[in-house]
């Protein structure tokens, strides 16, 4: 959730964005990486209204005596030789990873001087116009550049 949170708080005080919906709407995310958000806040909530539930209490901490009570309240069976309670800290996992993976990629986006090499420099390489490579990952400059051209890359990178 601090991911998110801060993701959010990035956007609202830096592209003016009001509402989560309007990550979206203004570009910053896709139609689909914000449909995935959604889905994976959705599943993070039910999980902690759980738990909250289970504790009789506010709660953040999903110790062992909880999981194996809110896999099976959350619908998780055994099945195809994988505990209810591995299915559903997996998916659990997963939502947390891809919500921290989009905060990672907004930051080092929109904010590249956040990201730092050993020896406190940016390392950038430049691959073509307009794109580059900055510490192995492929920064496009829009998302709206490659929706309006969605062969610029391939192309330029045939060139010379």
């Amino acid at each position: 959730m601090r991911d998110y949170h801060h993701l959010l708080w990035l956007a609202k005080a830096f592209f003016r964005v009001r509402t989560p919906k309007d990550l979206e709407y203004s570009g910053i995310l896709s139609h689909k990486e914000y449909a995935d958000l959604e889905s994976h806040l959705r599943f993070i909530h039910l999980v902690r209204n759980h738990l909250h539930r289970e504790s009789a209490r506010k709660n953040d901490r999903l110790t062992f005596d909880h999981q194996d009570r809110i896999a099976k309240a959350l619908a998780f069976r055994d099945q195809d030789g994988l505990l209810a309670v591995e299915q559903f800290l997996s998916q659990l996992h997963a939502s947390m990873a891809s919500i921290k993976s989009l905060h990672h990629s907004f930051v080092f986006t929109h904010f590249p001087g956040s990201r730092r090499n050993g020896t406190g420099s940016v390392r950038s390489e430049s691959v073509n116009a307009p794109f580059h490579i900055d510490q192995g990952e492929l920064h496009f400059p829009s998302a709206t550049r490659i929706l309006s051209d969605p062969f610029c890359f391939w192309i330029s990178s045939w060139k010379g």
